[in-house]
């Protein structure tokens, strides 16, 4: 992994770009926005939702149900620490903000993805699922700790995800 990254991994989605900052994520379906959250934490957000990259539907027919919509996952990162130095994953979600609230068959989920893994390299480590609410002017705070020794190396990945409705801008979180 020569083109791994070093810590600390910081993003407040603050670029003047509706696009996840390339040089830390891999994918870019993800909407970066000012607008969406309600007293955001940071400059901007990831708004995740049934939107593509283009801003279109993932599914113009319709298709009911919750399904895997975006995905923004981090570039490869150098984790080659001892368990005892309290590296963890943080970051703020909020369900709804100003846009459509999650319903209660849609989520939100971090998987960690081990670098000398074989087989099934991603696990998930945490999720959230939708409910009904009035807008969630909440920053919610989430802290993993990252102790496994298997991902304590060079090539870490981690990755959000969510399940929504693919057809428009619903389930936002």
């Amino acid at each position: 992994y020569t083109d791994t990254l070093e810590l600390p991994f910081l993003d407040d989605f603050s670029k003047d770009t509706v696009y996840a900052d390339q040089s830390l994520w891999l994918d870019s379906s993800v909407y970066v926005n000012p607008d969406f959250p309600i007293a955001p934490v940071t400059i901007g957000v990831a708004t995740f939702d049934g939107l593509n990259s283009k801003g279109y539907p993932y599914d113009f027919a319709g298709v009911s149900g919750s399904n895997l919509a975006d995905q923004l996952t981090s570039h490869p990162i150098n984790l080659s620490y001892p368990a005892f130095d309290s590296i963890y994953l943080s970051f703020f979600y909020q369900a709804q903000g100003r846009g459509i609230n999650p319903k209660t068959n849609d989520s939100i989920l971090i998987q960690f993805k081990a670098p000398n893994q074989i087989g099934q390299p991603w696990k998930e480590v945490w999720y959230h699922l939708g409910y009904s609410l009035t807008p969630d002017s909440d920053s919610h705070l989430v802290m993993i700790p990252i102790t496994d020794t298997a991902y304590l190396h060079k090539g870490f990945q981690f990755r959000f995800e969510n399940y929504a409705s693919k057809n428009g801008t619903f389930d936002q979180w």
